[in-house]
């Protein structure tokens, strides 16, 4: 069975006004990560090396991001609002990873979700 790791980490949860971004990623191939390509926290990058880690994760990932506005963060709380965000960009990283292999290989695929925090 093929299993396929998919981060998902989200944004704006701290912040004092929304919205929440979500976004889930997975290499789409056994790609080496050359030496100036650093992944991590963003926020512990300079900028030069997360234009380079930017550029690599957008040539040999699959990548989908989604929005979770303020409304619905102010309607439903902040932890539903994320777990909204974290289910819709589920379904939208599945539906691209599925679209990408042969039609019936899903059987043999198991998909791992790393969330980030709690």
């Amino acid at each position: 069975m093929r299993k396929i790791i998919v981060g998902i980490d989200e944004v704006g949860l701290g912040a004092w006004a929304g919205p929440i971004y979500v976004a889930a990623v997975c290499f789409t191939s056994n790609s080496t990560i050359p030496p100036d390509v650093i992944i991590r926290d963003s926020k512990a990058l300079s900028t030069a090396q997360r234009v380079r880690s930017s550029y690599f994760l957008r040539k040999h990932t699959l990548f989908a991001i989604t929005r979770v506005p303020r409304e619905i963060i102010d309607s439903i709380g902040i932890r539903k609002a994320t777990i909204r965000g974290i289910l819709s960009v589920i379904r939208k990283i599945r539906r691209k990873i599925y679209s990408r292999i042969d039609h019936g290989c899903e059987k043999n695929m198991l998909l791992h979700f790393q969330i980030d925090g709690n």
